[in-house]
């Protein structure tokens, strides 16, 4: 339906799980490999300051980040799907995203998530977020 009406590709949700991804996989999809996950996006300033740090009771732990006058609740720990690259490919899957949005710009960062996408392995430091775990 996208592409009838124009559209040449499409954003995969960095949310979803891989038995989603596995039922909608498809050649014009972008699919975010490594990005810090936005949970949340709002204009409305929060209770806490850009930078600060929250923890929920499974010590996860969230980002609050102003960008262009919106702010973010980011996952601290980066989504990265790196290594999973060959099996997004088996389910159709060809298009991909590095998303550095919200890394301080520093090329030794860019060329390290360069590395272990090329290399197909996982960046450390990472988590899988719900791309095994599926949605709770």
């Amino acid at each position: 339906l996208l592409l009838k009406n124009g559209f040449s590709s499409f954003y995969f949700s960095p949310e979803d799980d891989v038995l989603n991804l596995k039922a909608i996989g498809n050649q014009w999809g972008l699919m975010p490999l490594y990005l810090k996950v936005p949970l949340f996006i709002s204009r409305i300033d929060p209770a806490l300051p850009d930078n600060a740090f929250l923890t929920e009771k499974q010590s996860y732990r969230y980002l609050i980040k102003k960008k262009f006058d919106l702010w973010y609740l980011l996952a601290e720990k980066p989504l990265c799907l790196t290594h999973r690259r060959d099996k997004l490919n088996s389910m159709g899957i060809k298009n991909f995203v590095l998303d550095l949005s919200f890394h301080t710009p520093h090329r030794k960062t860019l060329l390290m998530v360069i590395s272990h996408y090329n290399n197909k392995t996982k960046v450390p430091d990472t988590t899988l977020f719900n791309h095994k775990a599926g949605l709770k």
